[in-house]
């Protein structure tokens, strides 16, 4: 979690981290070369890889197919970043690999859970109401769950 790797770090906070990142993928008109640094010692440290930037995830795509088979969903709509291009498939079988929009949108056929990601960010959003998916199956997700006061910042700087 986000939170841990702050904890483990010299960043002082998630700000501080979002700033390191955004500076790490070339995000920022001036990017901070100290949190660069900080970033990537960290991630040495934990022996992790940078995040994927502005894709899905293959492991969040993987868990979230998995979690609309578990739910009982047989298909799923694929879409690119602009919700274009829209395509159904079938889950069984389905396979992450190629074939799954990494700049895109994954969701139910009813389109009452979504799953995306914005371009220039490291986090995907799992949009759903309470009824599509249990809350046990959000369990696979780090996240919290969102109410109607919730705001989303794209960014800091």
């Amino acid at each position: 979690m986000w939170k841990d790797f702050v904890q483990t770090s010299k960043f002082g906070n998630l700000a501080e981290l979002d700033v390191g990142l955004r500076s790490y993928f070339q995000g920022l008109r001036s990017p901070n070369r100290l949190f660069i640094s900080w970033l990537g010692r960290a991630m040495e440290n934990r022996r992790v890889a940078p995040p994927f930037h502005g894709e899905l995830d293959p492991f969040i795509e993987k868990a979230f197919v998995s979690t609309l088979q578990d739910s009982g969903h047989a298909e799923l709509l694929t879409a690119d970043e602009f919700g274009d291009n829209l395509s159904k498939r079938s889950i069984k079988g389905t396979e992450i690999d190629q074939t799954l929009p990494i700049h895109g949108v994954l969701s139910t056929v009813d389109q009452n859970t979504i799953l995306t990601t914005h371009w220039d960010s490291c986090c995907s959003f799992l949009c759903t109401n309470d009824k599509a998916i249990s809350d046990k199956a959000l369990y696979s997700f780090e996240g919290f769950k969102c109410t109607k006061q919730t705001d989303v910042y794209w960014g800091l700087h």
